[in-house]
């Protein structure tokens, strides 16, 4: 699609955009300050995690379920509901306009995806494999009394 995108925004004479291609998305998540997602479907965001990782906050469509999983909504993003743009632009402008708020809640993204951190998901994965090992013994150990 990349020509046809090239004709119209030549065409539409649409400023401002620039279409880069395959590139590291790490230095726009650290330029930027808030973080669009419109995806129709996604499995687990992982664009949405990096971007809150370095204090973008999200505005995202709400059409998958992991969001729930990620984001807290009016905590650290937003979740608006699906084709709501109206919605959409005014979390935007309410980001863009008052900054302490943005601040704030960037610091809660930030906080927010310490969770899925591959060091805390090992202990989360440990103590649940404990748990399963502990309450197996458990079991053959009562049930070795009868």
């Amino acid at each position: 699609l990349r020509k046809s995108l090239e004709r119209k925004i030549r065409k539409q004479n649409i400023l401002r955009v620039e279409l880069i291609g395959y590139a590291d998305p790490l230095p726009y998540y650290e330029e930027a300050k808030i973080f669009w997602m419109t995806s129709k479907f996604e499995g687990w965001g992982m664009t949405l995690v990096e971007a809150m990782q370095c204090a973008c906050v999200p505005i995202v469509y709400d059409t998958f379920s992991s969001l729930s999983d990620i984001i807290d909504d009016g905590v650290n993003g937003y979740i608006v509901p699906d084709n709501d743009f109206r919605m959409f632009m005014q979390k935007t402008l309410d980001l863009a306009r008052h900054e302490q708020n943005r601040e704030r809640i960037a610091l809660s993204c930030v906080n927010k995806v310490q969770q899925f951190d591959v060091n805390e998901i090992i202990k989360r994965w440990n103590a649940l494999l404990n748990s399963v090992v502990d309450n197996r013994n458990s079991y053959v150990f009562a049930n070795s009394d009868l």
